[in-house]
């Protein structure tokens, strides 16, 4: 192609149309990033940002006398009856599993005395 008295390989389009794309996605993301911030942040979000900026460090000191706590005693309730539930939850699959494994051999087992007793 010889656009303006110029040789260009169909590769030179390709990366200026990719070059374009790019550019006009990144210049609508941040118009999109300005437009959305107009609102001031709320206070969930407030509080958000500062447990992750914490470093992990802090937040997980316990003999820290400055640090504040990531779990209240609720959350930590919680997340213990959703493990024993869990743990319940595998402890019935488990025994299910070991029934289906026994009706199984009791059926192999039935089938060769059926067998043994065709003979």
């Amino acid at each position: 192609m010889r656009p303006l008295g110029k040789h260009v390989s169909p590769r030179q389009v390709a990366l200026f149309a990719a070059g374009l794309v790019f550019f006009g996605a990144t210049t609508y993301d941040v118009h999109r990033s300005i437009k959305n911030n107009d609102q001031p942040p709320t206070r969930e979000q407030m509080e958000a940002l500062q447990v992750y900026t914490t470093p992990r460090s802090v937040r997980t000191n316990r003999y820290c006398k400055f640090c504040f706590p990531i779990w209240t005693s609720d959350d930590l309730l919680n997340y213990v009856s959703s493990i024993s539930e869990q743990l319940k939850v595998v402890d019935l699959l488990r025994q299910l599993y070991e029934l289906a494994k026994a009706d199984s051999d009791l059926s192999d087992h039935e089938d060769m005395l059926s067998i043994i007793e065709q003979k």
